[in-house]
């Protein structure tokens, strides 16, 4: 499966390294703007640590739209996992066949459960998922055949964010500027405990 960043609707949408810019430079007692932009690439780094597609805790922290690419119906029962938290909304689910053409499945057939993390998506009961005729009932012959539109995030200010993850993404950006001219990009063990408990370990 594949996971990839859809455009944000909006023109100008929030980037969470800009909002937490005066925080940071607060803590590290960083007075005029000479060292933004390097600031912004040290929380931008620490971001994605823990945040996205590949972070330890499979989480989005501003709300964002993606695109979940899959070869196939889930092969065991019949429930997709959303693989990141917060779930907010599943946009659509559509089918692309081996001619390129696409189906977008009616949500009145589907149910989205988005208070349980991960979210999940299932048929709705007494229904199954569409297979479609292709050689074999669950590979749809056909590469990221499925594709899932998704929202997931806190919300659109930094605020937003759970105050943990807050602290935990301005010590680590701390750790790597401080220690960026000796390579010691490493986070603070007491930064993972801090995390622990948002850890998602069954997004997938």
């Amino acid at each position: 499966m594949s996971l990839t960043l859809v455009p944000p609707v909006t023109a100008n949408p929030p980037i969470l390294e800009e909002l937490l810019l005066p925080d940071f430079k607060a803590d590290l007692r960083i007075d005029g703007t000479s060292e933004d932009a390097l600031l912004v690439l040290m929380l931008a780094a620490a971001r994605r640590y823990f945040e996205g597609r590949d972070g330890m805790l499979g989480r989005a922290f501003l709300t964002s739209t993606w695109d979940w690419s899959l070869d196939m119906w889930p092969p065991t029962g019949q429930l997709f996992l959303v693989p990141l938290s917060p779930l907010q909304s599943v946009q659509s689910i559509s089918v692309r066949d081996a001619a390129g053409g696409v189906t977008t499945l009616d949500p009145t057939t589907y149910q989205v459960d988005t208070r349980s993390e991960p979210g999940r998506i299932a048929p709705k009961a007494g229904t199954w998922w569409p297979i479609p005729p292709w050689p074999t009932p669950t590979m749809l012959g056909v590469l990221a055949a499925i594709t899932i539109r998704f929202t997931a995030g806190y919300g659109t200010r930094a605020i937003d964010i759970p105050e943990p993850l807050r602290m935990a993404l301005l010590a680590t950006a701390g750790e790597f500027y401080t220690n960026r001219d000796t390579g010691a990009l490493t986070v603070p063990p007491w930064v993972d405990r801090l995390v622990a408990s948002y850890r998602i370990l069954t997004a997938a």
